[in-house]
C-alpha cells in the first residue's frame, strides 16, 4: 500500500513539474515555410530556422529589393536567350565570412525567368560575372529577405562592411539597381535607411542607421 501511495505521488509530481515548464514558455524554436515564385520550398524565419526577439540594435536579417524600373523588367521583361530579370543576386558577404542563408523570395512582377531558384544567391559567389544558369537569383522585380550563414547578428553599432555581388548583363551595358536593409527577422522589422547601388557594391553597415 505505501509503494502504491509512493507511485501515485511521484507521477502527480511530474505531471505538476511538465506543467509548470510549459507556463513557463517550453520551446522557442518553431519555424516557418513557403514557396519561392518558382514554386522552390524557402528557409526559415529567424536565425538558423529558430524564433525569437532580437535585442534592440540587433538584425539577424538581410534584405535585397529590386528596382522595378530596371531595364529588364520595364518597359518589357528580358528577352533574352537566359531570361534574367531584374538585378541578379549572385551572393553577399558580411564582412570577411558570413553568406546569405535560409532565403525568402516575394514579390516577384512575373516575369519569365531562367534564374529563379533562390538558393543560387545563398553561399560564397560562383558567377564568373556573365549571365549562366545556376549561378545567381534574378530578383524578378521582388525582393529576398535572408539570415546569415553561421546565425551571425549584425548591430547598428558593428564597424564591418557588406558586400553585394550582383551579376550585370555581360556586354550590354545593362546596370540593374537594388537596395539594401536589415531587418528583426525574414518576416520584415527592417531598417529605414536602405543603401542605394548597383553591380558589385560594398558599404558600412553604419550607412543603413
Amino acid at each position: 500500500m505505501k509503494n502504491l501511495i509512493k507511485s501515485v505521488v511521484m507521477a502527480f509530481g511530474a505531471m505538476a513539474l511538465v506543467s509548470a515548464c510549459e507556463a513557463a514558455g517550453g520551446s522557442d524554436t518553431s519555424s516557418t515555410t513557403g514557396t519561392d515564385n518558382g514554386g522552390n520550398t524557402t528557409g526559415t524565419d529567424g536565425v538558423d530556422g529558430t524564433t525569437g526577439t532580437p535585442a534592440a540594435g540587433e538584425y539577424p536579417a538581410i534584405e535585397i529589393q529590386d528596382d522595378p524600373s530596371n531595364q529588364t523588367l520595364s518597359p518589357t521583361c528580358d528577352t533574352g536567350s537566359l531570361k534574367s530579370p531584374g538585378a541578379d543576386i549572385d551572393a553577399a558577404q558580411l564582412g570577411a565570412g558570413s553568406y546569405l542563408a535560409s532565403c525568402e523570395a516575394s514579390g516577384s512582377v512575373g516575369c519569365e525567368s531562367t534564374a529563379g531558384n533562390v538558393s543560387d544567391a545563398q553561399g560564397s559567389p560562383n558567377s564568373d560575372g556573365g549571365e549562366a544558369s545556376g549561378q545567381y537569383y534574378s530578383l524578378n522585380g521582388g525582393k529576398i529577405r535572408c539570415n546569415w550563414s553561421g546565425g551571425t547578428i549584425i548591430k547598428d553599432t558593428d564597424d564591418v562592411s557588406i558586400t553585394v555581388y550582383e551579376v550585370g548583363k555581360a556586354g550590354s551595358g545593362v546596370a540593374e539597381n537594388y537596395t539594401v536593409r536589415v531587418c528583426k527577422s525574414t518576416g520584415g522589422n527592417c531598417s529605414k535607411d536602405a543603401n542605394y547601388s548597383t553591380g558589385e557594391s560594398e558599404f558600412p553597415v553604419s550607412a543603413l542607421f
